[in-house]
């Protein structure tokens, strides 16, 4: 979304092990497009450009368009490499943070990454004043418990929705990051930079039909792989048809409820569990 917004070119990191997926005997390397099928909603979409890494490294690192921050130099790749599928990202992420705008403050918990309705500096002023107007009287969560704003509510009220009990900043795509050739969003979780969120908790727009046609787009277009959605059907297939079999007349539809649970001290968790048996709920 942030791609789009920014009508930017979208590279993709190459395959690489991820967190607990890395684990036993099988396939040990995966990629976005493992999940995602992003490049087909890129042929889908004129608005959309989505490009593999080694595509980028070889049209951009490789022809020399990408400059040392410090030295002003032409820097290349590591080693000119530009297949980085399977290896070590750890050489390419500091070459990609030497070579490209890299804002360190745009992260969910800090600030709310804005977009305003129109370019120029009067534009990027109103923003500002807006969130100005905001923090004057910020907002909880509670005032919205129930009562949502509406989705063509005035920009002033949508942002106090959008931060309420949250951020008191804006991260504003102004002319500096307009003007960069590369934008680089790295993730480095003992910087605690990473994107752990949901894309509307972290955008905003000041144009409502804008904010809309995002939210739109990604309820329309961004899915699970059909191998992945289908191995989800199966599994919830199986839980709805235990839980219709222990109460077949209360439940015969199969409902049921279920938990992520992560991070928990063990006695706590235990407990819970202890809860979840006691109220019939399944995990």
């Amino acid at each position: 979304m942030m791609a789009h917004a920014m009508s930017r070119t979208l590279v993709m990191p190459p395959s690489q092990g991820m967190y607990l997926l890395r684990k036993g005997s099988g396939k040990k390397h995966f990629s976005f497009d493992d999940f995602y099928h992003l490049e087909q909603v890129g042929y889908e979409h004129a608005g959309l450009h989505v490009i593999s890494m080694e595509e980028f490294l070889k049209t951009e690192a490789m022809t020399g368009n990408l400059f040392n921050k410090t030295t002003g130099d032409v820097a290349f790749p590591p080693n000119n490499r530009t297949n980085w599928d399977g290896i070590d990202p750890k050489p390419l992420k500091e070459y990609l943070r030497d070579v490209t705008l890299t804002p360190l403050n745009w992260t969910p918990g800090s600030c709310l990454v804005a977009f305003p309705s129109d370019d120029g500096p009067e534009h990027f002023a109103e923003l500002d004043e807006m969130m100005k107007e905001v923090n004057a009287n910020f907002p909880k969560v509670q005032e919205f418990i129930n009562k949502p704003v509406p989705v063509n509510a005035p920009a002033t009220e949508r942002l106090r929705e959008a931060v309420a009990g949250q951020v008191k900043q804006l991260c504003v795509y102004d002319e500096k990051m307009q003007e960069a050739p590369v934008v680089h969003f790295m993730c480095y979780h003992k910087m605690r930079v990473r994107f752990l969120t949901h894309f509307y908790a972290f955008l905003f727009f000041e144009s409502w039909e804008q904010d809309l046609f995002n939210k739109r787009f990604v309820r329309d277009h961004l899915r699970y792989a059909d191998e992945i959605q289908c191995a989800a059907a199966r599994v919830v297939a199986a839980i709805r048809d235990r839980a219709r079999r222990r109460d077949p007349t209360g439940n015969p539809n199969g409902d049921f409820d279920s938990f992520h649970i992560r991070r928990v001290r063990r006695l706590h968790l235990i407990f819970f569990l202890l809860l979840l048996h006691h109220h019939s709920y399944h995990i």
